[in-house]
């Protein structure tokens, strides 16, 4: 999925005659891809992955919104989309880091880009939003995962208490 978006970006920019955007973006997805790679063949642990892939899709997406769009919300559904993705896919705690990251980078580029976040409302808006977001995620994956196991050791209990009656 990332690769998909940020391919579409890419061409963006290559068709508009951004070439530096272009260049940028493609860099970035050349360095995201050899790092998946390189902690897939070194066998990395999975919280070791997730933790980086977390990080990694955050600053994939600063760098298209630092090469892309002439506001902060245009590029902001992506921000909002990572986190979505993370919390679909990565254990609960990371879309919490994504969204500390992402809170960290979305003042960056406010500091680098101030005409990116004009007017304030804007940018305050973005900021709680993203906040909301990523903590809302953290709790439907917490609980999610909570329900499941509850599932199961009631499924667990089920069994045993079938297996008791047949013996009877």
């Amino acid at each position: 999925m990332t690769f998909s978006v940020a391919t579409v970006f890419f061409l963006k920019n290559l068709l508009g005659k951004n070439i530096k955007g272009a260049v940028v973006i493609g860099v970035c997805l050349a360095l995201f891809a050899g790092v998946i790679f390189t902690l897939t063949k070194m066998k990395m642990p999975a919280t070791t992955k997730q933790l980086v892939i977390s990080v990694g899709l955050m600053l994939v997406v600063f760098m298209i919104s630092t090469n892309s769009g002439e506001f902060l919300s245009d590029d902001f559904i992506l921000m909002l989309a990572v986190i979505g993705l993370g919390g679909l896919y990565l254990e609960p705690l990371y879309p919490i880091v994504q969204g500390v990251v992402g809170l960290v980078l979305l003042t960056l580029l406010r500091i680098l880009y101030p005409h990116k976040a004009d007017p304030d409302g804007q940018y305050i808006m973005c900021l709680v939003v993203f906040a909301v977001a990523s903590f809302v995620m953290y709790m439907m994956v917490k609980r999610g995962k909570a329900y499941i196991e509850l599932g199961n050791e009631r499924a667990e209990q089920a069994e045993h208490l079938l297996a008791s009656i047949q013996q009877v």
